[in-house]
């Protein structure tokens, strides 16, 4: 009972306090606000959703290509404008993708986040073959092949049930799998059929593997889970 009015306790004081106002104090980041613009929640006027990957924003650790660690820094990711932001000091600003390669997001320093965020989420520039500037999220990272997720959103219209009530925009958040295999990105949708097929030279025998193991991956941590296995039963060399 202690520990769970603690974090209430701690939740209400990071609504009061303002958590981006905290974070950037204890960074000491304020120079990377300078020439940001001024916050506004109601930036994407009324819709439907929003093109921002978390609700609400997380706290992240920021790697820049000269070696430099910004942490804690309050992120997210723009999906529609495939672009992260940091906010701080009430201002926000676009981490440049040439000089911030790579960004993570740690459940441990979200508490109070959006519950879908994994243990560890790593979000890398460069990952997709037609665009070196966009950040894909990299799920599994093994010596021979890589499964990444590139995030998409659409918008569009949705008209008012009524003459008094206003036409609203709707976000529509979507993903794309890739995996990386052989120096090549295979798309692939979450089924068997795709993972089998993506091994050309293994297919027969990674196929007999997954239906005798009765394996028949289609979420994200099954995924992750039998191509670690298969990395070890086909592609380790000892």
């Amino acid at each position: 009972m202690p520990g769970k009015l603690n974090k209430i306790i701690i939740g209400i004081v990071l609504l009061i306090v303002g958590v981006d106002s905290m974070i950037s104090a204890q960074g000491g980041y304020d120079f990377l606000f300078e020439d940001g613009v001024k916050y506004n929640p109601n930036r994407f006027g009324y819709s439907l959703g929003s093109p921002m990957l978390f609700d609400p924003w997380v706290v992240g650790t920021v790697y820049s290509n000269t070696g430099s660690t910004y942490y804690p820094l309050l992120v997210n990711f723009n999906v529609f404008e495939g672009k992260w932001e940091a906010r701080g000091n009430e201002k926000v600003i676009t981490l440049d993708p040439e000089y911030f390669w790579c960004i993570m997001v740690y459940k441990k320093d979200n508490l109070f986040a959006d519950k879908n965020i994994a243990d560890t989420m790593v979000f890398i520039r460069g990952l997709l073959p037609k665009n070196e500037n966009e950040y894909a999220q990299i799920l599994y990272n093994g010596q021979n092949f890589k499964l990444i997720k590139q995030f998409k959103v659409s918008k569009s219209k949705q008209a008012g049930n009524s003459e008094n009530q206003l036409a609203l925009s709707r976000y529509l958040h979507r993903a794309v799998y890739y995996l990386v295999f052989e120096s090549k990105h295979h798309r692939v949708a979450l089924n068997k059929s795709d993972m089998i097929k993506t091994f050309t030279k293994n297919k027969k025998a990674i196929k007999k593997f997954l239906d005798k193991e009765e394996l028949d991956p289609r979420e994200e941590y099954e995924w992750i889970e039998v191509l670690n296995r298969i990395e070890k039963e086909f592609y380790t060399t000892y």
